[in-house]
C-alpha cells in the first residue's frame, strides 16, 4: 500500500518507521525534512510544497497527517474528499476558534459514507492494554501524570496531553458524562479534577519533559521507565513489567484493522478536550 505523509517532525519520523516496518511504501511527503528521512530510512520521496499538489500528482491509498494540530481538520477533509484514507496524529481535530465537536462529526461521517479508514494515534491506549490485567476491576479514582516539551502558554501543552489522557479513561470506562471540573493552571504541574461518570479523575500536566509518566488506578501506581535503548517498562513497587512501544502497536493495529479506538471514542475525546479548554478560558476571564 502506498502512503504519503504531511509533516515530518518529532513524531512523524516514527510514524514513517512503523509504516515501513509494516510493509507500507512511503512515496510522497510535504515536509522540509524529507532529505533527512530519505537518508535515515534509505527511501526516495517525492516531496511537495503543499498537500493539494501531493494529492493531485500521487496515487496514494493512505495519508499520514503529522502536521500542526490546527491543520488536521483541513488536511483530513481534503484527503477524504479525494477518497484517501487517513491516519492522523493526536489531537484529531482542535482549533481554538472553531466548533471542534461538529468538525469531528463531519469527518467521521464523511469517512463512513465513503467507506474509508480514518483513525487517530492516541497511542497510550495500547500501553494500558498491556497492563490492564493489573488494574483494579472496580475503579473509584484515576490519576494520570504526563510531561510535555511545550509550556502552558502554548495551547498544545494542554490539547496534546489531554488527547492521551482522555483516551485512557474512555478505553477503561467507556462513554460517560464529565462533571464537577476544577482546574489549577497557575503553576506546574497544572491540575484538573473532575468526575467521569461516578469515577474521580485527576490529570496532572508538567513541564519540563523528562519522559516521566505515572498512572494511578485507585492505590495501584504504574511508573513508566525508559532505558537508553528506549525499551519501555512499567514499574509497580519493585516489579518491572516490559511493554511494547505503544506507538508501534497503535500503527500495527491500524494496519491490521484491529483498532482499540473507534469513531465514538475519537468523538468523545474531542468532546472532553473542548469541555476542559473552555473551562480554562472561563477561569482566565
Amino acid at each position: 500500500m502506498k502512503i504519503g505523509i504531511v509533516g515530518i517532525g518529532n513524531i512523524g519520523i516514527y510514524h514513517i518507521r512503523e509504516f515501513l516496518n509494516n510493509n507500507y511504501t512511503v512515496i510522497a511527503s510535504v515536509s522540509s525534512k524529507f532529505k533527512e528521512i530519505e537518508e535515515k530510512y534509505n527511501i526516495s520521496l517525492n516531496n511537495y510544497k503543499n498537500t493539494e499538489n501531493l494529492i493531485k500528482n500521487e496515487n496514494i491509498d493512505l495519508m499520514v497527517i503529522c502536521s500542526p494540530t490546527d491543520t488536521h481538520y483541513m488536511y483530513t477533509k481534503m484527503c477524504l474528499q479525494n477518497d484517501i484514507s487517513v491516519f492522523c496524529e493526536k489531537p484529531f481535530v482542535y482549533n481554538y476558534k472553531e466548533d471542534n465537536v461538529s468538525r469531528c462529526k463531519e469527518l467521521l461521517l464523511m469517512a463512513q459514507t465513503k467507506n474509508l479508514f480514518l483513525n487517530t494515534n492516541t497511542q497510550w491506549v495500547y500501553g494500558i492494554e498491556q497492563i490492564k490485567y493489573l488494574i483494579p476491576k472496580k475503579l473509584n479514582k484515576i490519576v494520570l501524570y504526563m510531561e510535555h516539551y511545550k509550556q502552558k502558554e502554548d495551547i498544545n501543552f494542554f490539547t496534546e496531553n489531554f488527547s492521551h489522557m482522555n483516551s485512557i479513561i474512555i478505553y477503561l470506562l467507556g462513554n460517560k458524562k464529565i462533571s464537577n471540573l476544577n482546574t489549577d493552571t497557575d503553576n506546574y504541574p497544572c491540575i484538573f479534577n473532575f468526575y467521569y461518570g461516578n469515577i474521580e479523575i485527576e490529570y496532572r500536566l508538567n513541564y519540563p519533559h523528562n519522559k516521566k509518566i505515572i498512572f494511578q488506578f485507585n492505590d495501584t501506581i504504574f511508573n513508566r521507565k525508559v532505558d537508553k535503548d528506549y525499551n519501555q517498562y512499567f514499574q509497580i513497587n519493585n516489579e518491572k513489567i516490559r511493554i511494547e512501544d505503544p506507538l508501534k502497536l497503535s500503527i500495527k493495529n491500524f494496519v491490521e484493522k484491529k483498532n482499540l479506538i473507534e469513531d465514538k471514542d475519537i468523538l468523545k475525546n474531542v468532546e472532553i478536550t473542548e469541555y476542559i479548554i473552555k473551562k480554562i478560558e472561563i477561569n482566565k476571564l
